[in-house]
Parts: structure tokens; C-alpha cells; sequence
């Protein structure tokens, strides 16, 4: 069974999340945004004009626009197969952002220190 992880890393620590599809960690991920104190939170490119203007997107989207071009606030995400109680875990290589919109900050490769 493969299990979709992502790393939030900020200045108060790392929020790990877990989920059994893309589309599960996706939303957790977007619930973590939403719940930053809205719009004057956004620190990235983009700053929306209300919270409600954040409930509104997607939630691939208000993902997307939060990590992008934050100065603090990074995310890292990665997939792995969860085998049966006995045998060896195979973990995958790399990180699977199959579902990251392009051109965001969502990759490890472009975490700024």
C-alpha cells in the first residue's frame, strides 16, 4: 500500500502529515493553510484579499499560492510503500510531486536556508 507524506517546515518546528491517497494529504495540507490566520499570515507572492477569498480556492490551489515564494515556511513531500507485518519496507526514491502544480515552491530542491 503506498502512504503520500509531506514536511511542513516552519519556525515553530515540523508539521508531518500522512495520507492513504494524493488527493487525502493534499486536503490536510490545505486545512493547515487555511487555518494560518488568514490573509495577513501570507508572506509569499501572493497576498489574498479576504479570508474568504482563501476558503474559496481549491485546495491544490491556496497549497500552491501559500508555499509559493515563502520566506519562512517550507514543505517537502515524499511517498512510500507500506508492506505487509514481516517483510522488508520498500520506501521510495525521491519525492513524488506528481501532483504539485508547476512552478510552485513545493520541492525540497528550492527550500531556501
Amino acid at each position: 500500500m503506498k502512504v503520500y507524506l509531506a514536511a511542513i517546515t516552519h519556525k515553530q518546528g515540523i508539521n508531518l502529515y500522512a495520507g492513504a491517497t494524493k488527493a487525502e494529504l493534499l486536503s490536510q495540507l490545505a486545512s493547515y493553510v487555511r487555518e494560518q490566520g488568514g490573509p495577513i499570515e501570507w508572506a509569499g507572492s501572493y497576498e489574498p484579499e479576504s479570508q474568504d477569498e482563501i476558503d474559496a480556492m481549491s485546495d491544490e490551489k491556496v497549497v500552491e499560492l501559500y508555499f509559493q515564494d515563502h520566506p519562512s515556511e517550507f514543505i517537502d513531500e515524499d511517498s512510500a510503500e507500506i508492506t505487509s507485518p514481516g517483510s522488508i519496507p520498500h520506501f521510495a526514491v525521491g519525492f513524488d510531486d506528481s501532483y504539485r502544480p508547476q512552478g510552485t515552491a513545493i520541492s525540497s530542491q528550492e527550500r531556501k536556508h
